[in-house]
């Protein structure tokens, strides 16, 4: 290749290079290619000079025909290669040279609006709007930014204004003792500063007061036996401060004390007003104490104290004189009060036993009925009752010490109710005063 070879090349590469070309479809060897071919039909070689003149001796010769007319033109090489061009420009034109132009547009038109919200964003801060003047600036790129100062000079101001005033406000709720005021002015400026260390760190400062108070008032109720105010106050220090390791510990403590107070309150009650009563006192806990596993696994393990009636379990051996259960006439089921029961819990004399009563039984088991408890049961309950029924017989009646009712355990008497008779209209709790 030679020098005027690449001084055409060059040449065409800064035309194309001026207008903008960024990208041509054709590799640089074929690129390379059409430029040199466009340029090999150019005569550029300088002609040959003539020889100097010898001293031949002088001949006359009749003149030398005219040279026919040379087809090598320069022009013709210029006119090529200007065709080149015409033809690269129609084809990668509209590829290359729009979309470039399209990006400066753009970039007029975004960098206008960028100016734009920059001095909407001044105008803000210069009306202390600190809040908004920070949103706006959020709003502007990081290129432009980048490349304009006076952005971040002008965000900088505006954030250190804003923390300086939020800071005083919550100071001022500090000095009055509303510190859950100041802890909710500092949170919400977490949204407009996140990640401020200065903001951080005096939301910390300011939950452990918070937290401190909540577990002082909660410590309070604790010491009354208030478990359950105890226990929503450490709910409240929670959803405040966030969990900590300070409230778990608490609250296991104070759940223990709870469930110790709650059972302890069920059993008495299991006692004096039944097991329905009793299991309805602990149910109210949950609002409480949800579902807590040792809350839970308590509750069910005092379902085992829920009464059964005896006449549902097998019995091992029963008198002759005696109905149970499904076997109980309905009409037992009313005594001379007008009280009325289940006929199936009931456990009575058969019709035909009245006439027997009156006279000697044949064995004490001929009215009797026998359970095996194994160990399971630790209370029996009941009442004994004259049945309304059992007035047409009244007149029969004639022991003066009346019938007995003995309960024993073991061969060992645990309860005995005496001197029923025909004015006997009182019902008998079993381990009550039976006379």
């Amino acid at each position: 290749m030679d020098v005027s070879d690449f001084r055409y090349l060059q040449i065409i590469y800064t035309i194309l290079a001026d207008h903008e070309i960024e990208r041509i479809s054709f590799s640089n060897f074929q690129f390379r290619q059409l430029i040199i071919n466009g340029f090999k039909n150019l005569d550029i070689t300088p002609p040959t000079p003539p020889s100097p003149p010898s001293q031949p001796p002088v001949i006359v010769q009749p003149p030398a025909p005219p040279s026919p007319p040379s087809d090598k033109n320069p022009l013709k090489g210029w006119i090529l290669l200007i065709a080149i061009v015409i033809t690269i420009l129609s084809v990668v034109g509209f590829g290359v040279i729009k979309p470039a132009i399209e990006k400066r547009h753009l970039e007029r038109e975004n960098n206008a609006r960028m100016e734009s919200i920059f001095v909407t964003a001044q105008t803000y801060l210069n009306g202390n709007n600190y809040e908004q003047a920070i949103f706006e600036l959020n709003k502007i790129t990081p290129e432009y930014s980048q490349k304009h100062t006076e952005v971040e000079q002008l965000k900088a101001k505006a954030v250190t204004e804003y923390r300086s005033v939020i800071l005083q406000l919550a100071e001022e709720s500090i000095n009055k003792g509303q510190y859950d005021e100041a802890l909710s002015i500092l949170r919400n400026t977490e949204e407009i500063l996140p990640n401020d260390s200065v903001i951080s760190s005096n939301i910390t400062n300011v939950s452990n007061i918070v937290l401190q108070n909540y577990m002082n008032q909660a410590q309070n109720y604790a010491n009354n036996n208030q478990y359950a105010e105890a226990l929503n106050i450490l709910n409240n220090a929670e959803n405040d401060c966030g969990p900590t390791s300070k409230i778990s510990t608490l609250r296991n403590v104070y759940i223990n004390s709870y469930l110790d107070q709650i059972f302890f309150q069920a059993e008495q009650m299991l006692q004096i007003s039944g097991y329905d009563e009793a299991y309805a006192f602990i149910s109210n806990v949950y609002n409480v104490l949800g579902n807590n596993p040792d809350y839970i696994n308590r509750r069910e393990a005092f379902t085992e104290n829920k009464p059964i009636h005896i006449t549902t379990l097998e019995y091992t051996r029963i008198g002759k004189y005696l109905d149970f259960g499904k076997y109980t006439p309905s009409s037992y089921a009313k005594d001379v009060n007008g009280n009325t029961y289940e006929s199936t819990e009931i456990i009575c004399p058969k019709d035909y036993s009245i006439d027997w009563a009156l006279d000697i039984a044949e064995s004490d088991e001929a009215g009797a009925i026998f359970y095996n408890l194994n160990f399971e049961y630790s209370r029996l309950t009941g009442v004994l009752y004259i049945p309304y029924v059992t007035e047409k017989y009244s007149k029969k009646y004639t022991s003066k010490d009346g019938s007995i009712v003995k309960i024993l355990g073991d061969g060992q008497l645990l309860w005995e109710a005496n001197k029923i008779n025909k004015d006997t209209y009182d019902t008998i709790p079993l381990g009550g005063n039976a006379g």
